[in-house]
This record gives C-alpha cells, sequence and structure tokens, in this order.
C-alpha cells in the first residue's frame, strides 16, 4: 500500500451521502470541482465503493469559512457599503413617515375594444378552399 493514500489513524471514510450534506453540492459539482483541484478527491476503499477523508472535507469546509469584516479586502467592505446603502435606498418607506417620498400615482388603465367576434357565414368564409 502507498503510504500516502493510507488515511491517518482515527480519520474515517465519508459516504456520498455525508459529504453531499456537508457541502450542498451535487455529484456533478464535486466532479468539477475535483477535476479542477478545487475538492477533496475520493478514494477507493473496495471495488465498487469510494470515500472521502473526514480530515480532508473538513480542511476543505475551513478554507472556504467566511472571514470577518477585518480580514477582507478594502475594496469588499466598500462594495458591502455600497450595497447596504442600495437596498437602503431601494426599500420602500412606511405611510407617513417623514421625508418619504410621495408615491406615483397609478395610470389609468387603457379601455380595450373586446376583438368582435364575426357571424357563422364569415368564418366559414375564411376556411374555403
Amino acid at each position: 500500500m502507498d503510504s500516502e493514500r493510507t488515511p491517518p489513524p482515527g480519520d474515517r471514510f465519508l459516504g456520498w451521502k455525508t459529504v453531499k450534506s456537508l457541502t450542498g453540492f451535487s455529484r456533478t459539482t464535486a466532479w468539477r470541482r475535483q477535476k479542477a483541484g478545487d475538492f477533496p478527491t475520493p478514494r477507493q476503499i473496495s471495488p465498487g465503493r469510494v470515500g472521502w477523508l473526514e480530515s480532508e472535507v473538513n480542511a476543505w469546509q475551513a478554507s472556504r469559512a467566511p472571514r470577518s469584516e477585518s480580514e477582507l479586502p478594502a475594496f469588499r467592505v466598500a462594495e458591502r457599503e455600497e450595497e447596504a446603502k442600495a437596498l437602503a435606498a431601494s426599500t420602500p418607506q412606511r405611510r407617513g413617515a417623514p421625508n418619504a417620498a410621495p408615491r406615483p400615482k397609478p395610470a389609468d388603465p387603457i379601455p380595450r375594444a373586446k376583438p368582435k367576434r364575426g357571424s357563422g357565414d364569415e368564418a366559414q368564409r375564411a376556411f374555403e378552399f
């Protein structure tokens, strides 16, 4: 056996259902990320059976953990501030709230004429050959 392919003592293999519940990935997404080198590859346990090492999946999750605001690059912090301002500007104000912009009146509905139904003779003439 290859020493780098054998799991460390105490590590366990996870089946696909467990990996899916931990990551939320579909099989196709996991496969694509494995091919790109962005996700742990499964190990063959026996013929027709593979598993992911729990330590590798946990390490992958830790590398994807959300960062705190202080660790984000400056441009990301600025983007979040802009998003918050845009969201606040697009949120409708309550009625009677101070500084509320007046709401535009709805446009009058355009009266539409109902299509006329032709008499039976006209409809029949349209289909005569």
